[in-house]
């Protein structure tokens, strides 16, 4: 391999490389929800990037003395901003910071004035996110049609932004497909949703976490396309790396990084991870989110109870407490009841159908755009509420090939229509031919827990308190700060 290649590409992540494995669990704040991966796989012969490797603009043939086909079982990274690193420490005063009055915080503590100003920048940042209500209810529809009765968790915020990094290696009708199912008119209206919403859900200060990050990884074999390349550095913030796929242990850190990046949350599944000897590049992507119950449930008060499973009535730990900070929602065939999490405007709804409803119904109606859009969360009342709902460890493993089908996502799939010239100099024949996402979601008296892994791949006033039980199937979606679907799901059986 060429010194100045490598050189250029940057120092050598030795985490990796010299020990082979992850840094372990990171640190968790009291409850966790800790998740999702994405990963894009994807083949064919591409460009150089002239910026990073300082070589005239054009293509590098593959073979060439310039670009040596050299085995690098090693990693190296791009240039990238890490946002765990920018992010400003919690005060040490926890006294609900974001409600501070402007005139209040000039005369704070430094650190409390600090936090404060980021955060304004991040709520801010939230207002330009993009609105996923459309493409999160399309998706719940489709993963949902002809699967009733399954437990269903997956993650739409980080399929969208998957979704996204593809879209920045396409051209022509298969980008325009993607740019459809994510409701977008174009790449520059993408890129911009994209960049606000990673600065609006990105934070690491102590009390609550929420990271998304992203990596590219690179054959060494091939050259790459410079615009896309250094847009995936750029706007996504993707580290790069740089090794031989067909090499064993280059092809074996990727599942590593997804490991490290999830917290160890998807450890059983990231193991069997890695990159195919075929492999010209990938895309993978992350999200961590952690943070606790405002009001944490009453662990003297957990009981045992009976969950009615479509199956059968099902034995189960179901967690009690009274709280004056949920809010309550009745209609359009469901009641919401909607839990806050940490400081950071999180929210777990937890949807209940009407009896004689399914919650698949629920999630395929329109209730759930309209919950999705944040309209319905206008409508829902604050009530002090006395509220049972079982604790839940469930996970699913879903092949997303039909799901993109139905969001009118197909010519990605077929090798005669696929075109992903937009990083590729050489694309024919070139598809997806992978397209897979898992996930796990467990909560218990101190918060939530959950994570999810996608993988595509290719080759060559003051009312009345209301009490709720959740002992029937259950629907449930986590927001973040900009509104954001962080994770959805169905709860058929607690246990599962």
């Amino acid at each position: 391999m060429n010194k100045e290649i490598l050189d250029a590409l940057g120092e050598v992540e030795r985490d990796y490389v010299e020990e082979a494995a992850p840094r372990g669990r990171r640190r968790m704040v009291r409850s966790i929800i800790a998740a999702a991966a994405a990963l894009v796989l994807l083949a064919g012969a591409l460009m150089a990037i002239p910026k990073l490797i300082g070589k005239p603009a054009g293509e590098i043939e593959a073979n060439s003395s310039e670009n040596p086909a050299t085995p690098v079982p090693t990693a190296r990274p791009f240039p990238a901003i890490s946002l765990k690193d920018a992010a400003v420490a919690y005060p040490e005063e926890r006294e609900y910071p974001r409600f501070v009055s402007a005139m209040e915080a000039e005369s704070a503590p430094e650190d409390r004035k600090a936090w404060y100003e980021a955060y304004k920048l991040r709520y801010e940042a939230a207002k330009k996110a993009p609105d996923m209500s459309g493409f999160a209810a399309a998706l719940a529809a489709a993963l949902t049609e002809g699967n009733e009765g399954e437990n269903l968790v997956c993650s739409p915020a980080n399929i969208y932004i998957a979704l996204a990094m593809l879209a920045e290696s396409a051209e022509g009708e298969t980008r325009e497909q993607i740019l459809s199912a994510l409701g977008q008119k174009d790449m520059g209206s993408l890129r911009d949703g994209v960049a606000a919403l990673l600065e609006a859900e990105s934070n690491d200060d102590g009390a609550s976490t929420c990271l998304l990050e992203n990596s590219v990884w690179l054959s060494s074999d091939y050259g790459y396309n410079t615009e896309t390349m250094e847009r995936l550095a750029e706007l996504y913030r993707a580290a790069g790396f740089w090794g031989d796929p067909a090499d064993p242990d280059f092809a074996g850190l990727l599942g590593k990084w997804i490991d490290e990046k999830t917290g160890g949350l998807l450890n059983d599944m990231a193991k069997y991870i890695a990159l195919e000897p075929e492999t010209v590049f990938a895309l993978a992507s992350t999200v961590v989110y952690s943070g606790s119950w405002m009001d944490e449930y009453d662990a003297e008060g957990t009981r045992t109870g009976l969950f009615h499973a479509p199956s059968g009535d099902i034995e189960c730990e179901f967690m009690h407490k009274v709280s004056k900070n949920m809010y309550y929602y009745d209609g359009n065939g469901f009641i919401a009841v909607v839990d806050q999490i940490g400081i950071d405007n999180g929210l777990y709804w937890m949807i209940i159908p009407d009896e004689g409803r399914t919650v698949e119904e629920i999630m395929r109606g329109k209730g759930m755009e309209l919950l999705l859009s944040g309209e319905l969360k206008g409508k829902a009342e604050c009530r002090e509420t006395d509220i049972t709902v079982p604790k839940i460890d469930i996970a699913s493993d879903i092949e997303l090939e039909d799901a993109m089908k139905a969001l009118g996502i197909t010519d990605c799939f077929d090798p005669e229509k696929a075109d992903f010239s937009g990083i590729a100099a050489q694309p024919q024949e070139l598809s997806l031919t992978t397209s897979k996402h898992s996930a796990r979601i467990r909560t218990d008296e101190k918060g939530v827990e959950a994570a999810a892994v996608t993988v595509y791949g290719a080759t060559n006033g003051e009312p009345e308190p209301v009490s709720v039980t959740i002992d029937r199937p259950f629907a449930f979606v986590i927001t973040g700060l900009s509104g954001a679907p962080l994770f959805l799901g169905i709860v058929n059986d607690p246990a599962d």
